[in-house]
């Protein structure tokens, strides 16, 4: 699934494309319901459509969400949905039902420190507070949520409350870590460290500095100047349900 819209289904044995499910909008995030032989798509048109394997076909209605659908997952029974939207809410679905039985608004849990860039306070921004990755743990009993911030919340899946937050870093020299900056470095022109001096003679690459790559380049986000900001682009939890982990930066 991607950018056309379109999530293709592939028979590995013969290679070829069995099915297509089209939405109005790119796709971005799939999961499978291997119980139902059920795909289940998020799109940017704030749907969630569930799929028939077999002939392609949706199976219900799409379910309706307020805003752009970032990220989905399943219970492990396959009878619960999860989905995140743009606006930093989670909902809860009926699989089988595709009823709503509730939502999460995670704005403030998941809300994290200021970035070098924001013109507002960390309390005062609303900017990129939401969840990108979700996960069940293995009894279905507690969802994993996190994003483009420092932290990962754990909620009471059936009672939906925030059960506890983990700081995934403590490394100042990430962006987004520190809840409080100085309000010297920021400018009408923008962020101090971000701003070339005109009188400068100094190498241009040289100022960069950062993890350099062959040729002497920077790589993107490692420069001095502009430091990589702390987020997390996947979690999981192990099968035995005692270990978690998260993908980060």
């Amino acid at each position: 699934g991607g950018c056309d819209n379109q999530a293709k289904v592939w028979d590995l044995g013969s290679n070829s494309q069995q099915q297509v499910a089209q939405h109005d909008a790119p796709i971005r995030h799939m999961a499978w319901i291997q119980e139902m032989n059920v795909l289940v798509t998020g799109s940017w048109d704030k749907t969630v459509r569930l799929w028939d394997t077999f002939t392609g076909q949706s199976r219900v209605e799409a379910l309706e969400h307020g805003h752009d659908v970032l990220a989905l997952a399943f219970h492990p029974g396959g009878k619960r949905l999860a989905s995140a939207t743009l606006n930093g809410s989670v909902y809860f679905w009926d699989a089988i039902s595709c009823d709503c039985e509730g939502v999460i608004d995670g704005r403030l849990d998941v809300k994290g420190g200021r970035l070098s860039t924001d013109r507002r306070t960390a309390e005062g921004s609303s900017a990129g507070q939401h969840f990108t990755c979700l996960a069940f743990s293995p009894d279905g009993a507690t969802l994993f949520a996190a994003g483009n911030t420092k932290w990962v919340c754990v909620y009471d899946a059936g009672e939906r409350t925030l059960l506890h937050r983990v700081q995934v870093s403590h490394n100042l020299n990430l962006d987004g870590v520190r809840d409080e900056l100085s309000s010297r470095a920021m400018t009408a022109a923008g962020p101090v460290d971000l701003i070339d001096a005109e009188d400068s003679d100094e190498d241009p690459e040289a100022k960069r500095g950062g993890v350099r790559r062959p040729g002497g380049a920077s790589l993107p986000g490692t420069g001095a100047r502009r430091r990589p900001a702390v987020k997390v682009r996947s979690v999981r939890v192990a099968r035995t349900g005692r270990t978690w982990a998260a993908a980060t930066g």
